[in-house]
């Protein structure tokens, strides 16, 4: 079975791929279709096209309220 990392930038955009860049933080690592379902789940949809936001970090005042809101997301992941 595949494994894949979802990842997040700074901004809270979300993406997938084999390795997590230089820059992003991992979120999820497992089996794709697991990971994919799992965020898709949780994640903030965008309206204008397919991206999904870790929610809280699009909006966040600082980057540690950015932090706290990608740390909840991910506790919410592992429940």
């Amino acid at each position: 079975m595949k494994h894949i990392v979802a990842y997040a930038w700074a901004s809270g955009l979300i993406e997938f791929g084999t390795v997590c860049p230089n820059g992003a933080l991992p979120v999820m690592v497992g089996r794709e279709k697991l990971v994919r379902d799992s965020i898709d789940v949780l994640a903030r949809h965008s309206r204008t096209n397919n991206d999904l936001f870790v929610p809280g970090v699009p909006e966040a005042a600082s980057q540690d309220e950015g932090m706290s809101a990608l740390l909840r997301f991910v506790k919410e992941l592992q429940r």
